[in-house]
This record gives structure tokens, sequence and C-alpha cells, in this order.
């Protein structure tokens, strides 16, 4: 299993993507922000490569460029429970069992690549 710890660096896309590949969510007192990250293919490729390499158990650091950045309060949020949980039920129908990576406590964002 590979860890990935993916934050943001603005400086280090230059061109501004029109899609988010991963996605950060946070909850702070009342309120839930959602952030939608862009990761460069190449990087991340690379990083996995490096990571399959290494020994270490600690999570590889990938950077980013935020796309876009929702804050919500919880409440809200929470009311959207039932509505994203058909989505995941779809999905998982179409797509097959996906691994929930739940036993993955780490950094900000929790990504399992295998």
């Amino acid at each position: 299993m590979i860890l990935l710890d993916v934050g943001r660096d603005e400086k280090s896309i230059r061109i501004y993507p029109s899609f988010a590949n991963f996605l950060q969510v946070s909850r702070v007192a009342s309120e839930v922000q959602l952030e939608f990250l862009f990761v460069d293919m190449n990087q991340l490729a690379l990083t996995l490569q490096k990571a399959k390499e290494s020994s270490t158990e600690e999570p590889h650091k990938i950077s980013g460029l935020s796309v876009a950045k929702v804050v919500m309060p919880a409440l809200n949020f929470v009311q959207q429970r039932e509505h994203i949980n058909g989505i995941f039920d779809a999905i998982e129908k179409e797509l097959g069992k996906i691994p929930s990576g739940k036993e993955v406590q780490h950094g900000t964002s929790p990504v399992i690549a295998t």
C-alpha cells in the first residue's frame, strides 16, 4: 500500500486546469469544506514510482492546484447523506466494490494507491 499526502502548491502548475482529480474534505466547528484539487498526472506517476522503490511507510507528499473550494454549514452537508450514499451505491453497482480506505489515517487527505 502506498500512502499519499496531497496538498496545495499554487506555483507548481502553470496552466489553470478545468477539472479536479482529488477531493479534500475537512470540518471546522460547524462548517464543512470541500476542496477540489488538480494534481498533474506525470507528477503523480513519478511519485508512485518512487514510492514503490522506497521502503518507508510514511506518506509521500504531492502537491496540486486548488480548482474550487466550497464551504457550507455542517447541518446542510449532513442533510445530503442519503443523496451522496445513493451516488456511491450507483457507482459501486456500475464499477464493482471499491475499497473504502477507512483504515488510513494520515495527513490532510488519505489516499490509497496500489
